[in-house]
Parts: C-alpha cells; structure tokens; sequence
C-alpha cells in the first residue's frame, strides 16, 4: 500500500529540511572557524603595527641631522630648501 502524495511529500520536504540543517551546522562550523583564524591573524598585524610605531616612535631625531631636509617630492625634487 502506497502513502498518499501530501504524506510522500511532507516525509521528502523533512528529510530535505533536516539534511540543510546539518549542512547549515557545518558551515556555521567553519565559518567561526575561519572568523577565528581571521581575528587572530589582525591581532598579530596590529601588534606588529604598534611595534612598528614604537621603533619609529624611539628613533632619536638627532640622529638624522645629516640628512637633506627636502620634501622628496615632485615640486622639491628631493633637494633641501
């Protein structure tokens, strides 16, 4: 004896409904997975950053006085003013 077509149909349309909810499981998986290696990945840039700025910060400004003064650009042509 064979269901009748709503009951065919309702079975099918839960079966597909549960196979996207666990595929929606997975890929929520990863997503936080890759959101995770993404916040990690700009924690160590901007710490690299900060670091940077710091040796920047820290260099002695004396320490270039031997330098040219130009404004490297275009209008100046790198000379000193």
């Amino acid at each position: 004896m064979t269901a009748p077509a709503w009951q065919s149909s309702g079975a099918a349309a839960t079966a597909v409904s549960a196979g996207a909810n666990r595929v929606g499981a997975v890929l929520a998986s990863r997503m936080q997975a890759s959101a995770t290696k993404l916040t990690e990945a700009a924690r160590d840039y901007e710490a690299m950053d900060d670091d940077g700025a710091a040796a920047l910060a820290a260099v002695d400004s004396g320490a270039l006085s031997g330098y040219p003064r130009g404004d490297g650009g275009a209008g100046g042509r790198g000379l000193p003013r």
